[in-house]
């Protein structure tokens, strides 16, 4: 009985130095984030909330791994240019926004549905679609704004956009390339929406649209919730009193092979999740437009000021 009684003792021990060695082993074939070397290709529209989303991207994982990351900006405003750019695996992340993906690539169709479930919705269809896949979103919602100058609110007491009925018949609307023939969370749609018809509908490189309707040759315009030059150049923007606007959330779209490739960059890419509000983006986007600071600077002042980096 003694015997067998050593020999059980005998086996539990080794039992656990075996289960110790498999775990040490385990542990030891997962690399730690700074093992990581190679070279990564984030994408970024020109615009300034992209290249400072971008940059923050690519801040972090350097900080975090040794691997080269280069930022390549010359997208000319297009994300379907950089979701091309992703499929082919010439970038494999890139700074986007939910809604624009949603109504764009996806070519959404159905009923509206919340941030938290647009979110979903497009990440879901993205890996099942393209073998890609969203980050956590950073917490702004940058949607479509409807804005006008503040004389302009005065002399006609606008406040929310249905207030335009009356005046939109001889007015000129300023817009991005796409709005004008977005049915979700475009002009079609928002015209069925509000009952409303401009006289005109420009479209426009993005950044002239604030000029023109500063220089009065578009009455009103339609901007990105996060952008700085809203503040700036003291325009009203008016409220959407019907819930048109489609949400915006901006996360990083990444290829998932990238991921298998190195598994805590997704993690690494997320610490920025939930910590950039709308007055945020906001501040940042100005560093850019008016400060005129690169969009590096901008991402390593930011990243100091909230501890991510040192």
């Amino acid at each position: 009985m003694n015997r067998w009684r050593k020999m059980g003792k005998w086996f539990t021990v080794a039992g656990l130095l075996v289960t110790m060695a498999l775990t040490l082993g385990l542990t030891g074939c997962q690399k730690s984030a700074k093992q990581y070397s190679g070279k990564i290709t984030i994408g970024s529209e020109t615009v300034n909330e992209s290249a400072i989303l971008a940059n923050i991207a690519k801040v972090l994982i350097e900080a975090n791994t040794n691997i080269k990351v280069e930022v390549v900006s010359g997208f000319n405003d297009s994300e379907a240019l950089l979701h091309k750019a992703l499929l082919a695996n010439q970038i494999q992340i890139h700074p986007s926004w939910t809604g624009t993906q949603l109504t764009g690539i996806l070519e959404y169709n159905g009923p509206k549905m919340s941030r938290e479930q647009t979110w979903e919705y497009v990440k879901n269809e993205y890996e099942k679609r393209f073998n890609l896949t969203w980050t956590k979103p950073f917490g702004f919602n940058d949607t479509y704004v409807l804005f006008v100058k503040q004389d302009t609110a005065t002399k006609y007491n606008l406040k929310k956009q249905s207030d335009l009925a009356s005046m939109a018949k001889d007015w000129v609307v300023a817009c991005d390339n796409s709005w004008g023939e977005r049915e979700l969370d475009g002009y079609p749609g928002w015209k069925k929406a509000y009952g409303i018809t401009f006289k005109k509908v420009a479209p426009m490189d993005y950044s002239l649209i604030y000029k023109a309707v500063d220089s009065g040759e578009a009455q009103i315009g339609v901007g990105y919730a996060t952008d700085s030059r809203m503040k700036k150049m003291n325009f009203v923007p008016l409220e959407d009193d019907k819930g048109f606007a489609y949400p915006y959330d901006g996360a990083y779209v990444v290829r998932q092979d990238l991921l298998k490739q190195y598994p805590k960059l997704q993690g690494i890419l997320e610490e920025v999740a939930g910590k950039i509000d709308d007055m945020t983006m906001s501040d940042l986007n100005a560093q850019f437009d008016i400060d005129q600071k690169d969009p590096e600077v901008i991402a390593k002042d930011f990243l100091k000021k909230i501890g991510l980096i040192k």
